[in-house]
């Protein structure tokens, strides 16, 4: 599956336009913040996923002092966060740091995006 980078203006336009491979109903959506905000910036966006009947979270990404010496931790951690969605497919937006772990995940493990 592609990756699509989409700015954070059409992230909530994004499931109207669901074709092909964007969002999926059948995908849950999980929702990373970036560095420097927290996971309530990102909620209006999942709310409005879910009001389209998508499971979507926005989370917290651990403080920095937690990973800043093992990015590959993050993909780890992001898995877990894939994990207690359930399982199957998810998909990942991510703001800056998020964007940076999406993919860091998408690339570790290609076979949950």
């Amino acid at each position: 599956m592609p990756i699509e980078i989409i700015s954070g203006t059409q992230v909530s336009s994004v499931i109207e336009e669901a074709k092909g491979w964007y969002v999926r109903p059948e995908y849950p959506v999980l929702f990373l913040h970036g560095i420097g905000s927290s996971s309530a910036e990102l909620e209006p966006h999942a709310q409005h996923f879910r009001e389209k009947g998508v499971i979507a979270t926005s989370v917290q990404i651990p403080p920095y002092d937690k990973w800043y010496s093992n990015f590959s931790h993050l993909a780890d951690w992001c898995g877990n966060q894939v994990d207690k969605i359930g399982p199957g497919k998810v998909g990942i937006v991510g703001q800056s740091l998020g964007g940076l772990i999406a993919l860091k995940f998408a690339a570790s493990y290609p076979d949950q995006v």
